[in-house]
């Protein structure tokens, strides 16, 4: 693993056509993130996935993550 992408795509289902990239990590950086893309109210909904990207450009992406802002 080189580096680490966490991107977001628009609601009612994740498709990997529709994302945007909203953070890249160094491999060994800590593996903490916060933002708030998508999330600007409470009650708001978003869908993100985050990808293992190889020094070759391969990705491998987790299961879609459902994040409600309290």
């Amino acid at each position: 693993i080189e580096e680490y992408s966490v991107r977001t795509a628009p609601l009612p289902s994740y498709r990997s056509d529709d994302e945007a990239v909203i953070s890249t990590m160094a491999k060994d950086a800590p593996l903490t993130f916060t933002t708030g893309a998508e999330l600007t109210a409470s009650g708001s909904v978003a869908l993100f996935k985050a990808y293992a990207v190889t020094a070759s450009g391969r990705e491998r992406a987790s299961p879609t993550l459902k994040i409600t802002r309290p």
